[in-house]
């Protein structure tokens, strides 16, 4: 299974004539089957969600590595809700890191204390983060600093891990069909070594915002 756009890795699959499955793009290649999570429909109701109490100009993403195929499309929509209100989002309001609990606070300590609330009126400011890892971080480092969550400090994670809802504020997130792309991804390839000449599959799951208390929900 691929999950990186790494044009090398997948050609040397491909050839090695073992079934291949690629998550989260669509690869139209004879033999190779993918298996997408519908990052945008999730990530545009979060981003429309956190607007309804924030300005645009005081959104911030905060994703995992730029060149990670799930990162790239949330950061793409994100950025595509804010121009369709009339916002085109500042460099530091796009952010890339790791998925990691770590990074997640590391920018949460930067940005808290140096100036991401300056300005930012009664809504406060939202992040939307890629993973819940990283959102955790984000929480961590407001509760360490004492920013209000939500009042000052709206979060919204991504994946809908069990410790969304174990955390206190609990935390508001994009639920990700896990259990589904997994066993999407073995059908496929059980179903190439069945099959190992029919033409490429893509399957499509859906995401969708849980709403918490951490964006105030």
């Amino acid at each position: 299974m691929i999950t990186e756009p790494n044009e090398k890795l997948l050609k040397e699959a491909v050839g090695s004539q073992l079934p291949v499955v690629v998550l989260d793009t669509e690869v139209l290649q004879t033999g190779v089957d993918s298996v997408l999570v519908d990052n945008a429909s999730g990530m545009r109701e979060a981003v429309e969600h956190l607007l309804g109490a924030t300005s645009g100009g005081h959104l911030y993403f905060v994703g995992g590595p730029q060149e990670n195929f799930d990162t790239r499309r949330r950061a793409d929509t994100f950025g595509e809700v804010l121009k369709a209100r009339g916002i085109t989002p500042r460099a530091e309001q796009i952010a890339y890191g790791d998925y990691s609990f770590d990074w997640g606070f590391s920018w949460g300590m930067k940005h808290l204390h140096n100036g991401a609330l300056t300005g930012a009126g009664p809504g406060g400011i939202g992040v939307l983060a890629g993973n819940d890892e990283i959102a955790l971080g984000v929480l961590r480092a407001a509760q360490d600093v004492g920013v209000d969550v939500p009042r000052t400090l709206k979060i919204v994670g991504f994946d809908d891990t069990r410790v969304a809802s174990l955390v206190r504020p609990r935390l508001s997130t994009v639920r990700v069909p896990l259990a589904e792309v997994g066993a999407a991804a073995i059908d496929a390839l059980v179903r190439r070594i069945e099959e190992p000449t029919r033409a490429g599959a893509v399957t499509r799951l859906a995401t969708r915002l849980i709403i918490r208390e951490s964006s105030g929900g």
